[in-house]
């Protein structure tokens, strides 16, 4: 059997692309925190990404709990609902349907 022939500008390819990133990791340098992650914790700009950071939490979880209570809200309806077909027979009259809204006179 016959070994595959070695293609060099195939080679010489790999070995700049391979060459880039090992001379970038070589070179590289330590990483400088900012005062948020590295130093005074009491500083006003720790302070203030402590209290963006909550305020984002306390957005999230309202609009959540939001969806649940819409959630839970037509749950509350469907099952009002539902035992009230139960208790009618199944018929829905205007009076049970729209209560309270205002009613037109027939023209």
């Amino acid at each position: 059997m016959k070994a595959p022939a070695i293609n060099m500008k195939s080679v010489c390819r790999l070995a700049a692309a391979l060459s880039v990133p090992a001379l970038v990791l070589a070179t590289a340098q330590p990483a400088h925190a900012c005062a948020v992650c590295f130093g005074d914790r009491d500083s006003a700009m720790a302070q203030g990404a402590v209290s963006g950071v909550l305020f984002m939490v306390i957005v999230t979880y309202v609009v959540l709990f939001g969806i649940v209570g819409f959630a839970v809200h037509w749950r509350i309806r469907a099952y009002r609902l539902q035992q009230s077909l139960a208790a009618t027979g199944g018929a829905v009259g205007d009076d049970q349907r729209f209560q309270g809204a205002p009613r037109r006179s027939p023209s």
